[in-house]
């Protein structure tokens, strides 16, 4: 990797921490309630591999059976 590549490489990584911030918060939220209903940790694991968007998570787990 050439010094310009790591300087874009560097300012990316910078400009991404905000959006983890955000992403790092639904994930606790989605496993806080996860853990509410009863899931195992396997599958909410799986689910959030799985499943993209995020917020469908929220109402999938009260669908689930148990």
């Amino acid at each position: 990797m050439n010094r310009d590549q790591l300087s874009s490489f560097r300012e990316g990584a910078l400009a991404a921490i905000p959006v983890c911030v955000g992403f790092f918060a639904i994930t606790v939220a989605f496993g806080i309630a996860a853990h509410a209903t009863g899931l195992p940790a396997g599958e909410v694991l799986l689910m959030s591999a799985v499943v993209f968007a995020a917020p469908a998570q929220f109402p999938a787990i009260e669908l689930l059976p148990l």
